[in-house]
């Protein structure tokens, strides 16, 4: 054994053996308790480039949630070791089942343990070794993940270190069936059998999870128009219904152009019919339609396709009023509906243009 309980490593003592290293106390100034981190037994000479540089990177990662590099000596036996920060801990999984956490807090705890796992990587350095007890809280339930190891022998430690994440994942969200459809898609391709096609970073998995969150699209599912933009009605729904109803406004109008066409060659009723549906539209949309969407912050682009088209139904129908005094009547009318539609926009030219147009369609105005 390189090490007993009384051994004095510098200004600390150790006073017991733990699962994965030591425990040794501080004997001077201030109390504080510390994690011995030994290097494998079958450490060589060979391994002491890998180690040294990786102790230099360990000293200087500054992650929460990765125990701080203290200090470093040699035992009595002449073998390296390292002290680290010690907080007592209890496993993630156990106190996420114990509270009966809800699927949310879930979500966010196996965010924060890829956002700790992301700066490692970035690092270049990796675990390698880890399991769903890896994964741990402090009392104060922040995420903390083991003392990196200074001598990694894995052949893809960052690859080994994701598929323990998703498997941290996996059990995470066990409790909580049946699962979103998002957030299920994430689990199967976390988890996927061809490590091909699984997340190959943990940055890419923390970002697909965060994006579930936020009710954005996730790169585990095909990026569909109508799966992209029911995650957009999910985030927006405000701003989504009145796209939806303008949407629905202009299709309306085209279908509209497309009866105008029509009427224009079989009969002057027809295209009285259409300006009566066009009048009932323009009134409905100037009372449900507009003066909604003039609430909504950044709206004038919606505002004005509505005039527009609006102007340009009462116009193509105009060309086709001739001596009807019915048909010039309710053209006289849309235009001053439009008119109103457009002072209540801030145009008052095209406004006095809509109402001289209302003019000439009135009684005794140009034939």
């Amino acid at each position: 054994m390189a090490i007993r309980p009384g051994d004095v490593l510098g200004k600390y003592r150790v006073s017991r053996q733990l699962e994965d290293g030591w425990l040794a106390e501080r004997t001077q100034d201030f109390e504080q308790q510390v994690f011995v981190a030994l290097l494998p037994e079958n450490f060589t000479n060979a391994d002491e480039v890998e180690f040294l540089e990786r102790r230099q990177k360990v000293a200087q990662l500054h992650e929460t949630a990765i125990p701080r590099l203290i200090s470093s000596g040699e035992t009595r036996e002449g073998l390296p070791y390292t002290l680290f920060d010690y907080t007592q801990t209890e496993a993630a999984l156990a106190v996420a089942e114990g509270e009966n956490r809800p699927l949310r807090q879930r979500v966010d705890l196996a965010i924060q343990v890829l956002e700790a796992l992301k700066v490692v990587h970035r690092l270049l350095l990796a675990y390698g070794n880890l399991s769903n007890e890896s994964f741990r809280l402090t009392p104060t339930g922040a995420v903390q993940l083991p003392v990196l190891p200074l001598c990694c022998r894995h052949n893809d430690p960052v690859a080994d270190d994701v598929a323990a994440a998703a498997d941290f994942l996996r059990a995470l969200l066990a409790a909580k069936q049946p699962l979103p459809q998002d957030l299920q898609a994430i689990l199967d391709k976390a988890n996927h059998a061809s490590p091909a096609s699984r997340y190959l970073s943990a940055e890419a998995l923390m970002q697909d999870l965060h994006a579930y969150l936020v009710h954005k699209p996730v790169s585990a599912r095909k990026r569909t128009p109508l799966y992209r933009a029911k995650c957009l009605t999910v985030r927006q729904p405000v701003s989504v219904s009145a796209g939806i109803a303008l949407l629905l406004a202009v299709s309306v109008a085209t279908g509209l152009s497309i009866v105008q066409d029509a009427a224009a060659k079989r009969s002057r009723d027809q295209a009285k019919q259409r300006l009566r549906q066009l009048q009932e539209l323009t009134s409905t949309l100037e009372t449900n339609l507009y003066q909604p969407v003039s609430q909504i912050p950044n709206s004038k682009k919606a505002k004005e396709s509505l005039i527009q088209w609006t102007a340009q139904s009462l116009d193509a129908i105009a060309v086709q009023a001739g001596n009807d005094e019915e048909l010039r009547r309710q053209l006289a009318s849309g235009y001053l509906r439009l008119a109103e539609m457009q002072r209540m926009d801030g145009d008052e030219v095209s406004a006095s243009s809509s109402i001289k147009k209302a003019q000439d369609f009135l009684p005794n105005g140009p034939r």
